[in-house]
């Protein structure tokens, strides 16, 4: 929520809708929009190149795969990730 970043509190993502209602597909959809909108606005040195998010209701949670691009330094960086209630988490 907008302010609880302290070095930049001007951030906000509200991924709380995504979290206490049922999971669908459609839902999956919007949260990987939101993470496409808010990435260059908030990580200007990136671009999101690609992502795909499906959502798993018997486990309550949403898979999250994004490729992001680093111009900088003409590297593209795979991320896969997790968003469940106890919030979100990078996969090894």
């Amino acid at each position: 929520y907008k302010g609880s970043r302290l070095l930049n509190p001007e951030m906000a993502f509200e991924i709380k809708q995504y979290l206490f209602e049922p999971l669908t597909m459609a839902k999956a959809w919007f949260l990987g929009y939101d993470i496409c909108q808010n990435i260059p606005k908030y990580e200007p040195r990136v671009s999101v190149t690609n992502i795909v998010v499906s959502a798993n209701p018997d486990n309550h949670c949403y898979h999250i795969k994004l490729q992001v691009m680093i111009p900088s330094l003409n590297k593209e960086i795979n991320i896969k990730s997790l968003l469940n209630e106890e919030g979100y988490s990078i996969l090894g």
